[in-house]
């Protein structure tokens, strides 16, 4: 690996830094950041309060295009891009060009897992997506495993760190030079779950795991180093099989869901809210009721909660009360999460995959793909705003860092639409047949905004 400190932190180091003051403040999506997520989706600079852009009916748009997939040309592996050294100075000084503004990032770098068949093997990568290009361009990183989701370095936003869900996969992204730096191990005892989140100084990174060796499913926190990757200890995550996980109030707690294993285990869904510093448990939220898991969540800035959830393991699929959901408990309140019910929640077949808000406008978008699906809630109230039924298997939803629009993936083939979030309509245009990204997340992450 590069760019490795001096030394690795020592535990005392690990406890000051998990400490209050240290974990002060924490950015974004898209990997699993604090509060103000537009979700899991979830973007890696999404926590702030998304504007509202005039661009957001279309203006200057994004032009719609296949790109090379659009012939079922297969997906280009990015290459690092270098800048053309200028010339030394001499005594017959050239003409200089007038300096340039750095390009301006309105939208972000779309990012999500795929994976298809290719002559008899299968291949595994990530797609990257410049929304501000006028032409929609995917490049990929091959990865060696199906990706789930991501954690951003919020001190290199050219690094990124990707999680196998029920796997022993993770590895570190250099998203600039498109390349695989190198693998992270777990124990052969535990799982990596699908999830991890990086500290706001970037020195720690938290990742949700699973002790399986054992059949337990118990959950544990593992802490790396940031930087090395090393383990360097773990906390409970206070629940079986645990999933997605978010940093909140300025980094002090860490929310995790725990999925709770199969019906018949006994054990119960919730959402952690976890004391960073002391690593104790501050509260446990449970749903109001069992047959649902603990799956992706989003938190707005001012603390209001969303999960979406997959039916529990151990039930019949094909019965007809069987069927994922959405829950919400507003900031301030307590007791349980409280699932939708609307007729609406019976199209919710097998699972609701994921989950975003845009915050300023108060809209949540949630992704259904056996029912084919995506529907919009009010934030404050959990009601039903407006459903959209034309994209089948909708699969990964997040906020453009403007915050006009939410990014699908959807199909088969793994395409991509823009979603007004004023009118909760397709963006005419802003379309592209082969996006690569088949995971069950897709982020918007600045990676032009650092100049990279």
């Amino acid at each position: 690996m590069t760019d490795k400190p001096q030394s690795s932190p020592t535990r005392r180091d690990v406890l000051r830094v998990l400490g209050v003051a240290a974990l002060a403040g924490v950015g974004a999506t898209a990997g699993c950041k604090q509060a103000g997520t537009d979700a899991r989706a979830h973007t890696s600079a999404h926590q702030g309060d998304p504007s509202t852009s005039s661009s957001a009916s279309g203006g200057s748009a994004v032009a719609g295009s296949d790109g090379p997939a659009n012939s079922g040309a297969r997906p280009t592996t990015p290459h690092a891009t270098t800048p053309h050294a200028s010339s030394p100075h001499t005594s017959s000084p050239r003409p200089t060009a007038k300096p340039q503004p750095a390009p301006t990032v309105r939208r972000g770098t779309l990012l999500g897992a795929g994976s298809h068949a290719e002559d008899g093997r299968r291949r595994t990568y990530v797609s990257l997506i410049d929304l501000d290009q006028p032409v929609l361009r995917p490049r990929t990183i091959e990865t060696g495993f199906f990706g789930h989701g991501v954690a951003f370095d919020p001190i290199d936003p050219s690094r990124a760190l990707l999680f196998e869900k029920h796997g022993p996969g993770c590895c570190e992204l250099d998203l600039v030079a498109g390349k695989l730096r190198h693998r992270v191990p777990t124990t052969p005892e535990r799982q990596f779950y699908g999830h991890g989140v990086f500290t706001a100084d970037g020195r720690l990174l938290l990742a949700t795991e699973t002790i399986v060796g054992d059949g337990s499913k118990r959950g544990v926190i593992v802490v790396r180093d940031g930087r090395t990757l090393k383990p360097l200890g773990t906390f409970p995550s206070y629940g079986e099989a645990p999933h997605d996980c978010r940093l909140i109030d300025e980094g002090r707690t860490l929310v995790v869901t725990n999925g709770g294993g199969t019906h018949a285990s006994g054990h119960v869904p919730n959402v952690a809210y976890i004391d960073v510093a002391t690593r104790q448990l501050k509260e446990r939220v449970p749903f109001d009721t069992p047959r649902v898991n603990a799956g992706h969540l989003a938190i707005s800035r001012g603390g209001d909660l969303v999960v979406v959830s997959a039916p529990r393991d151990g039930l019949d699929l094909k019965a007809s009360d069987v069927h994922g959901a959405i829950s919400f408990r507003p900031a301030g309140a307590s007791g349980m999460l409280k699932t939708a019910k609307v007729a609406l929640i019976n199209r919710m077949r097998a699972e609701t995959l994921s989950v975003a808000i845009q915050e300023k406008l108060g809209v949540v978008a949630a992704t259904s793909p056996g029912g084919n699906l995506v529907s919009f809630w009010d934030l404050k109230t959990g009601k039903l705003m407006s459903t959209l039924d034309t994209f089948a298997q909708p699969r990964g939803v997040t906020v453009t860092l403007d915050g006009a629009f939410f990014a699908l993936t959807w199909g088969g083939g793994a395409s991509l639409a823009l979603i007004d979030t004023k009118t909760l309509r397709p963006l005419p245009g802003g379309s592209l047949k082969r996006a690569w990204m088949s995971g069950s997340h897709v982020y918007v992450h600045p990676l032009r905004a650092k100049g990279a």
